[in-house]
């Protein structure tokens, strides 16, 4: 879903708003400062009753100041919520009065109150974001309580993280900066589509066991140089694995018929990637920006599936020839 964004309004679009909606499209209504007031709010308060979470409210910035969540007494029918890349607020509890709440983002780096997921009535939300706190203290035992949650990112937070195996409709993860702690809490999530590793350092996730995760994402995770266990991921569709300055080898050592996508981006120590004809599926393949020797590669059987192929040295002259070469082999580049 495309979104589009409103900052400070001077007056709320009211018709601009409904026609993106219309389009299906997400609608945020964002304040950096204290550009809103009691109209404006009232205004807002009558779309968020008027739709779903689709259209969303956020409060985000407030560099000079703090943001008083006092203001949200005048937004009781707000679906969707977004309270982030900010450093102080006042009167949070006034996020526990919002009955129909459903999503969430929340990233207040002074956060104070480090027990607000205990809240009731924020057991009822299906997208969660936790973005970076200074105390890294935020208590998660409380997400077991959360069995609506289909969405969650958590940025950093570690006190109980194991709760995360308890969302049993859980189909997107997104651990961000998460490091010393195992993910074996990832493997009961027998919903879970996609997971999300980016920052945070750990050489490997051998510890995942998961059959059921489609879309795997590991980016920029410090020290991660192993691979090993990619054929635990039988159902894996789309595969990302970007800035990773320590891989130095993958291979598909065993069948995996569901793969159709595999990006490599960024890996500047990636030397080899063996046995691509185990992914009888392939349609798609990035390699970009690695060690990989091209002609090697070449050398390798692909499987029939696969029709888009873009390969990036880095070097002009060189990839150049090379698109010719992937042209001339029936591939066509990814970037069109």
């Amino acid at each position: 879903m495309t979104q589009k964004i409103i900052t400070d309004p001077v007056n709320i679009p009211i018709e601009h708003i409904n026609m993106e909606l219309a389009a299906g499209h997400h609608v945020i209504v964002q304040f950096s400062e204290k550009y809103y007031d009691a109209k404006k709010l009232k205004v807002l308060n009558d779309l968020c009753a008027a739709n779903n979470r689709s259209f969303g409210v956020r409060f985000f910035g407030f560099p000079m100041s703090y943001f008083d969540c006092s203001a949200l007494d005048s937004l009781p029918d707000v679906k969707c919520l977004y309270l982030d890349s900010m450093h102080d607020v006042t009167n949070l509890e006034k996020i526990s009065d919002l009955k129909y709440l459903e999503k969430l983002s929340l990233g207040i780096f002074n956060l104070t109150d480090t027990e607000i997921l205990a809240a009731d009535n924020l057991t009822q939300l299906e997208e969660l974001f936790l973005g970076d706190t200074k105390s890294k203290a935020l208590n998660l035992q409380y997400l077991s309580r959360f069995s609506n949650l289909r969405i969650l990112i958590n940025s950093g937070h570690l006190k109980n993280i194991d709760a995360i195996a308890s969302l049993k409709h859980l189909s997107f993860l997104g651990l961000y900066s998460i490091s010393k702690v195992s993910l074996d809490f990832v493997n009961p999530l027998s919903k879970l589509e996609t997971l999300h590793l980016i920052l945070g350092g750990r050489s490997n996730i051998n510890e995942v066991i998961n059959a059921s995760i489609e879309h795997l994402h590991i980016v920029r995770v410090r020290g991660f140089d192993d691979f090993k266990n990619i054929a635990r991921f039988p159902l894996l569709r789309s595969l990302l694995i970007e800035d990773q300055i320590q891989l130095r080898s993958i291979a598909f050592e065993k069948e995996m018929a569901s793969l159709q996508d595999v990006r490599f981006s960024n890996c500047k120590n990636l030397k080899t990637i063996f046995r691509l004809q185990n992914l009888s599926h392939l349609s798609r393949l990035l390699i970009s920006r690695t060690q990989v020797d091209f002609q090697s590669l070449a050398s390798q059987k692909f499987p029939d599936s696969l029709k888009q192929f873009t390969f990036h040295s880095g070097r002009s002259k060189v990839d150049a020839a090379i698109k010719d070469q992937l042209q001339e082999m029936g591939y066509s580049s990814i970037f069109q």
